[in-house]
């Protein structure tokens, strides 16, 4: 019987006749992907910290200081977001965070850790940091602000950047969600299974029954010799 022959019930009857095997093989990718889960996979923690852009202060003592925000200030900073996403993660921050927190990473190795994510339109950017160790991914965080927003003084002269929410550690790693996991190893099973059923089936050439023949070569069976099996 070719592929494109096959209704819809016969596809249910060879399932049906394989449910032994489809019920093992999701099993074991389930159970799988459950001790994995459990066992092996390491837990990730992500920290954030929100930061605005604000109406640039000259750090000169001569200059008074206007705390106004005006619509060209908005437009610098919106252009600044860029730029300021990209000091964020350079050498020069990570090294400083390294020192502050005698930490054992490369400046590479930190940086990898680090996301920076500026929200379209807006004057917002938000830091995030991915560690194993929740408490150290909230300290990494709020430490690389800190150190950026002294960084932007001694570039720029001016002092434009507030924090507006800093980490906290979190109890939760934001990889790994038993529920989500558990269904998600289920159907890859279930799948799984059912694409090998097919695929031993579409390979199969031996003949099942009768009535494949007469399917097959358009004539009808007259008899049949049954398999006998001794006892």
């Amino acid at each position: 019987m070719k592929v494109e022959e096959l209704e819809l019930k016969d596809i249910l009857a060879i399932f049906q006749q394989k449910i032994v095997f489809i019920i093992i093989i999701t099993a074991i990718i389930t159970t799988s992907g459950i001790m994995y889960t459990l066992f092996i996979q390491k837990p990730i923690y992500k920290s954030d910290v929100t930061m605005v852009l604000t109406a640039p202060t000259n750090m000169n003592d001569d200059v008074v200081s206007n705390d106004t925000i005006t619509q060209n200030d908005v437009l610098l900073n919106q252009k600044l977001v860029s730029t300021y996403s990209e000091i964020v993660k350079s050498r020069k921050i990570a090294t400083q965070v390294i020192k502050n927190l005698g930490l054992s990473y490369q400046p590479t190795e930190l940086n990898n850790m680090i996301l920076v994510n500026s929200k379209k339109s807006t004057e917002m950017l938000q830091i995030t940091v991915l560690n194993e160790n929740s408490q150290t991914a909230a300290d990494i965080a709020n430490n690389v602000s800190e150190v950026f927003s002294k960084e932007i003084i001694d570039i720029y002269n001016i002092k434009n950047v507030s924090i507006i929410d800093k980490a906290e550690p979190t109890d939760s790693p934001y990889n790994i969600s038993i529920t989500k996991q558990i269904i998600l190893f289920f159907c890859s099973g279930v799948l799984t299974s059912l694409f090998l059923v097919f695929i031993s089936y579409y390979f199969d050439t031996s003949v099942k029954d009768p009535e494949e023949i007469e399917k097959k070569i358009g004539m009808s069976v007259l008899s049949a010799i049954p398999i006998y099996k001794s006892k």
